[in-house]
């Protein structure tokens, strides 16, 4: 570091003042960028000179905002007034085509299309395709002999997703091209809250697109049809192959967030136990409403996940039985009968089961909710067992 003073001698100027300059030079090796970040973290200001203080007191943007609006008495509600009329204006002047030559849409031979203020675009894309459906008849013979006849159909319909048909039964006629474009989600670079960048894991909390009317010109082989692209002779009659396309967006908006500042930017927060909190909807949404709409969301994910846990534990049961019943499957008529009692059997195992974990992980937390499901639990399997008929005992002779 090298310092330079530099006292300028005015006194021969009539009216002139003496001031006093300090430069400072700090030259940091480009290798060195953390190094050059921290010091001007902690850098502050330089104004060395007394009288520049009393000037120019060192003081941000930020504060002189605030320290201007205090003394000229400028509310809130009148800068949120004034932000809302230039923001209109801007919105204004963009629709009269004032800024045709700075903003224009870009569209690409593959059918993606940006736009001006948006902070997502969804791409959805389908082709007309072949679809192959099957069903199957079963008939149980006498000896226990099982007789299953399937039926395959062919339909033509749109898909967002590609079907492969090399693995249809009957390939022939139905052979469905590769799809070339994909359906794809597009965010907007350096998205930012206020003064705060937007980690996308965050944005992706903002799922809610609007229809996006595309404006541009198509892209080669594509013609406009709707309010999105047709790649195909006809609309009105689509043919094997045919590709639509249409968008969505959500445009640029006040948005709410409750996550972790980190380096300028808006994260995730990762608490001890591995939970992360990265919330984010579109408007103005208090904090409660905020983590009471995620907690409304993951208990139906949770109950959700409870439901295929018993479906999958009674299917389990199910199939644990199923040799009992494929040993009455001499007589068709046995084997519906024993089939029916299984299925009650593994029906008697998986309700009570499924009680009880469910219980076992809220008795911890919760042990009035813990303690009323292992009572659940309990009673259904009381009832359960009453279902059973009761094997008569003969009487003595």
């Amino acid at each position: 570091m090298s310092t330079t003073e530099d006292r300028s001698d005015t006194s021969g100027m009539p009216g002139a003042r003496r001031v006093d300059m300090n430069l400072e030079v700090l030259v940091i090796p480009v290798s060195d960028a953390d190094r050059a970040k921290e010091f001007y973290s902690r850098l502050g200001w330089r104004l060395v000179s007394e009288r520049m203080k009393e000037m120019y007191p060192p003081i941000t943007l930020g504060e002189t905002a605030e320290n201007v609006a205090e003394k000229y008495g400028v509310t809130r509600q009148r800068q949120d007034e004034w932000a809302l009329r230039s923001h209109r204006l801007a919105a204004a002047a963009r629709d009269e085509g004032r800024f045709e030559t700075q903003i224009v849409p870009v569209t690409t031979t593959r059918g993606e299309v940006t736009g001006d203020g948006l902070l997502r675009l969804s791409r959805s894309v389908e082709m007309y395709q072949w679809k192959e459906t099957s069903s199957s008849q079963s008939q149980q013979s006498v000896g226990g002999s099982k007789t299953t006849e399937t039926t395959y159909t062919y339909q033509r319909v749109w898909s967002a997703q590609p079907i492969v048909s090399t693995q249809f039964k009957v390939r022939d006629g139905h052979q469905n091209p590769p799809m070339q474009v994909q359906s794809a989600t597009f965010d907007a670079g350096q998205v930012k809250l206020g003064a705060y960048g937007v980690d996308p894991p965050l944005l992706n909390k903002l799922a809610t697109f609007a229809p996006l009317q595309v404006q541009s010109a198509p892209p080669a082989s594509y013609q406009a049809s709707g309010d999105g692209f047709y790649q195909g002779q006809n609309p009105g009659q689509p043919a094997i192959g045919d590709i639509r396309v249409t968008f969505g967006a959500i445009p640029a908006q006040t948005i709410s967030v409750a996550a972790a500042q980190s380096n300028g930017m808006l994260a995730g927060y990762r608490d001890a136990n591995g939970y992360t909190i990265a919330l984010a909807e579109p408007g103005v949404v208090t904090a409660a409403a905020l983590f009471h709409d995620e907690q409304t969301s993951e208990s139906r994910l949770t109950w959700i996940l409870r439901g295929a846990g018993f479906v999958a534990m009674l299917i389990g049961f199910v199939c644990m039985t199923r040799p009992l019943t494929m040993v009455f499957a001499v007589l068709p008529f046995l084997e519906s009968l024993v089939g029916a009692g299984a299925f009650l059997v593994a029906l008697t195992l998986a309700v009570p089961i499924t009680l009880v974990t469910i219980a076992v992980a809220w008795i911890v937390h919760r042990p009035l909710i813990g303690v009323l499901l292992l009572v659940g639990a309990v009673a259904a399997l009381y009832l359960l067992r009453k279902l059973h008929p009761r094997r008569q005992v003969p009487a003595p002779a």
